[in-house]
């Protein structure tokens, strides 16, 4: 088997000329059929290993007593003696350790231990910069103790960085095991800046670099429990690009069920990742809100928009026509009086009008004064009779609704656009310690939102605690009062709380296990069209398990996080099926809809597409 691997890579050494280079990369894909059955004998180790070695390997170990000395196997088992291997366990309790121990014989083998910081593993990120601070070889390379280094790995990248000076880092191919989908089964794509910074496509397992860079681009971010290894790489490849080797690097195996693939959350890490990618402003840019009411509780969608951009470095004031209800500190300056007045004050560059059933009315206003213009729906106004009037309106550049709102209006105008709900990232993340049996749902008081639903099932489930965080309504002031009196005639099963602070409200979602989206169904009296209630992402975000009417599109909105029902009894049984969860299933219940939030509406991310057509619209000069 190592002969068979041994001979492709001679042969695709000499396929060094560019019409060569297909075929080279056919060899490599061919180790896949040679190597999913690899074992590597150890060999002595030699008596002449060298003191300061020209490679060292990387790899940080917790509880892989059956699979670590194979990894450590693979490195004996390289054409190049010159290395180290830095073995850093981080509080191995299954006997690795001495596993380990059992190849110290071999003078380059060292095992370092990361003093303990509680129960809970330090991370691969730590252990990797305890690795880095001790590493003396001029080229750095990693290894996960669960994968395995192909032959002549090592030799292969001596000679790419002695062959070319001008090498900083590079990468080679990953074979993946027989748990891989059949037709990918090798991860070597060629070199794209702009796809890395969409999705990680080299493992760290087959990435090198030269020693110094880290001194340039620093180590592992010690809090990314996951995607360090991509963080890292970016930074690593930023100033310099990688040499794309035509070498197997190594072979991954999806033997162990306990990896940080299965257990870390993948969206709060990549989102926490690629914010440190967002491009910063080119230029100033002001731009002023049009909102009907501001600074108004109940409009999230549009307090976490000027968070965001705010962030982001764009100077944002309100201009709001009236007073609010549910008042809650500004975020902005607020203007009063006119449009006309407000624009004179500010400057703006742009005016951005949340709403389309006032779109058109503020849009005219704002387009008088030859500002570029774009409006945001909401839930409720996503008609396709509302988006063509509004489309029909000149001085109007972009109109964002929510993406099925643009695919069931079928419409196609290319200054109609998709734009998803999007929390704020910086007010919404789990508690420390979590109440199963808490059930929230966070509304405008507003009589579309079904909350009868909601106070129906409190009283058939008492043995839940079910809290209602309900926000005064504008021209809807009065239906608190008949929420008040729901309380009362179902005998305070639900705890009502009016007008909640927002970090009240994240702190409660936060606690919470079960959020439940009510709304009333197509045709019945009083219903509005589905949007996507910004309340589901704030709870999914928080960790809490949504449990939503099937209805689209809130099916695809809360994905594999959450439970559907079709009625009251349906919705009864959702929320008692989690009673019957052990701890791991909560976990993992939990993890679904950090995920499902991070992924899709974290609102850095989802708001960059409305920053860059804002920038597009302001000529340079302005």
């Amino acid at each position: 088997m190592i002969f068979s691997c041994q001979f492709l890579r001679r042969l695709r050494n000499r396929l060094v000329r560019p019409e060569h280079q297909a075929l080279a990369e056919r060899l490599v894909l061919l180790e896949v059929a040679l190597i999913d059955a690899l074992e590597v004998e150890s060999p002595a180790p030699p008596p002449d290993a060298r003191v300061v070695p020209t490679i060292s390997i990387i790899m940080p170990v917790r509880d892989r007593k059956d699979l670590v000395a194979a990894a450590i196997r693979s490195v004996q088992a390289q054409g190049l003696a010159d290395w180290e291997l830095l073995v850093v366990d981080d509080g191995s309790t299954d006997g690795t350790t001495a596993v380990v121990e059992g190849f110290l014989g071999d003078p380059r083998i060292r095992l370092q231990r990361l003093a303990a910081s509680g129960p809970s593993p330090s991370g691969p990120s730590r252990a990797r910069n305890l690795g880095l601070s001790i590493a003396r070889g001029t080229i750095i390379t990693y290894l996960d103790s669960d994968n395995l280094m192909l032959p002549g790995y090592l030799a292969g990248l001596a000679h790419a960085f002695a062959t070319d000076p001008g090498v900083r880092c590079a990468y080679g191919a990953l074979l993946l095991d027989k748990g891989a989908d059949p037709a990918s089964r090798t991860l070597w794509q060629p070199w794209d800046r702009a796809a890395l910074l969409q999705q990680n496509f080299i493992d760290l397992n087959v990435f090198a670099h030269h020693r110094s860079l880290v001194a340039e681009v620093g180590g592992f971010d010690e809090t990314l429990p996951r995607l360090g290894d991509w963080d890292f790489i970016l930074r690593c490849t930023e100033q310099h690009v990688p040499r794309r080797l035509v070498l197997g690097g190594a072979f991954y195996r999806s033997l162990h069920a306990d990896r940080i693939t299965n257990r870390e959350e993948l969206g709060r890490n990549r989102f926490r990742v690629l914010a440190k990618w967002l491009p910063p402003l080119p230029r100033p840019l002001r731009v002023l809100y049009a909102l009907w009411h501001y600074p108004q509780l109940s409009e999230t969608y549009a307090e976490a928009e000027i968070r965001s951009m705010q962030r982001r470095g764009v100077e944002v004031e309100v201009w709001s026509e009236n007073d609010p209800i549910s008042d809650h500190p500004a975020t902005a300056p607020v203007h009063r009086g006119t449009l006309e007045a407000a624009i004179a004050q500010f400057k703006p560059h742009i005016v951005h009008i949340h709403w389309l059933h006032v779109g058109a009315q503020y849009g005219k206003l704002a387009a008088a004064s030859g500002l570029p213009v774009t409006v945001r729906g909401h839930s409720f106004d996503g008609s396709r009779d509302r988006l063509r009037h509004l489309l029909a309106k000149r001085g109007i550049s972009g109109v964002y609704v929510f993406p099925h709102h643009l695919a069931t209006s079928r419409l196609s105008n290319p200054r109609l656009r998709p734009l998803p709900v999007a929390f704020d990232t910086s007010l919404f993340r789990p508690a420390a310690t979590r109440d199963r049996r808490l059930v929230v749902r966070t509304a405008a008081a507003l009589p579309n939102k079904d909350l009868a639903l909601f106070f129906a099932l409190a009283r058939r489930m008492p043995d839940f605690h079910f809290v209602l965080a309900a926000a005064t309504a504008f021209q809807k002031e009065a239906y608190v009062d008949d929420l008040r009196a729901m309380v009362v005639a179902g005998g305070s099963a639900v705890d009502l709380r009016v007008d909640m602070p927002r970090a009240e409200v994240a702190a409660l979602l936060g606690r919470a296990g079960i959020y439940l989206s009510t709304v009333l169904p197509p045709g019945a009296p009083g219903a509005h069209p589905v949007g996507m209630q910004i309340g589901i992402a704030e709870a999914m975000a928080s960790g809490a398990v949504p449990v939503v009417r099937n209805l689209a599109p809130l099916p695809d909105y809360v994905g594999p996080a959450g439970l559907l029902y079709d009625d009251e009894d349906g919705a009864e049984a959702a929320i008692r099926a989690t009673t019957a969860w052990d701890d791991a299933t909560w976990r993992e219940a939990s993890r679904r809809a950090l995920d499902q939030a991070y992924l899709n509406h974290a609102d850095d991310l989802v708001l960059q597409p409305l920053l860059e057509h804002w920038l597009s619209l302001v000529a340079p000069s302005n």
